[in-house]
């Protein structure tokens, strides 16, 4: 066999989970697919209130509040989405600005996503079912 080392590996263009590289095709069903995806409360002490195992929805205030708007309003982000993980304080600490608590939650990739573009531009809460 004549081939280089590394030719199986993905090409500047190919990126992992892209359908044209030469990973594992995706899921048929994404909805069944759960990823763990770390966000940050804003409340460090409603981890106090959560355990391992709870399901949760997860709302997003906005940071910068739009006075024509009115008042801020609350979105949903995820729906009863599982708690896997809650960190301690010491592994986690404060990062630049971020302040509150980390907690790691089980939802689709789709809403990780969401979840990933809402720590940007607002704050993060949990209700618990």
């Amino acid at each position: 066999m004549n081939e280089s080392p590394g030719a199986d590996l993905p090409t500047a263009t190919e990126q992992p989970g892209d359908p044209t590289s030469r990973d594992e095709p995706p899921p048929e069903d994404e909805a069944d697919v759960l990823v763990r995806a770390p966000i940050r409360l804003a409340d460090a002490a409603l981890t106090g209130v959560l355990a391992p195992g709870d399901r949760v929805d997860v709302l997003a205030v906005p940071i910068a509040p739009d006075a024509a708007a009115g008042p801020r309003q609350a979105r949903r982000i995820a729906h009863r989405a599982r708690v896997a993980e809650i960190p301690v304080d010491e592994e986690t600490g404060r990062v630049d600005r971020l302040e509150g608590a980390l907690i790691v939650v089980e939802v689709s990739p789709r809403t990780a996503g969401a979840l990933a573009g809402s720590m940007s531009d607002s704050r993060l809460t949990v209700t618990r079912w």
